[in-house]
């Protein structure tokens, strides 16, 4: 149950398609999948999104976020017939961006399994340090690229 509903299955085949890739693009894909986050924040796959936070599959398993009113929640997205079509014609696009504070504005956008970058808040950004800043969902997996089009319709 928890591989199926809990983004497990997505973070497993997250790492091994980037096991899979050759050297160099593997390096770049395990840096943009694991260490994105880098000193205050996290990536990885969403397992679940409650009212006071979220977890993520990320480098160190499972990992719980404390979300607060100083939160910010963003939806980056590409799956759409336009910008598709725009990637395969190679032509210039920009990613969709969705942003709000109300969590449950949000929820419904984003959807188990997709990538999360979490940015924690500091004394230099503001909000309750600890807790998560800004929480940018994508979907599409940003840390390789893959086909586009399949990847949007799983």
């Amino acid at each position: 149950m928890l591989y199926q509903f809990a983004g497990l299955k997505e973070y497993l085949q997250a790492v091994s398609l980037i096991r899979s890739l050759p050297a160099e693009q593997r390096e770049k894909a395990e840096l943009k999948f694991y260490d994105g986050g880098g000193t205050y924040g996290y990536t990885g796959m969403l397992a679940y999104v409650g009212n006071n936070g979220l977890w993520v599959w990320g480098a160190k398993g499972p990992k719980y976020f404390r979300t607060d009113e100083d939160t910010v929640y963003v939806l980056w997205s590409v799956c759409n017939e336009d910008t598709l079509a725009k990637i395969e014609a190679q032509q210039p696009f920009a990613p969709a961006q969705n942003a709000t504070r109300d969590i449950n504005a949000w929820t419904p956008r984003e959807r188990i399994g997709q990538f999360v970058d979490i940015k924690l808040a500091t004394k230099l950004n503001g909000g309750i340090e600890g807790n998560v800043r800004e929480a940018r969902a994508y979907d599409w997996w940003v840390f390789t690229t893959v086909d586009m089009r399949a990847r949007c319709t799983k």
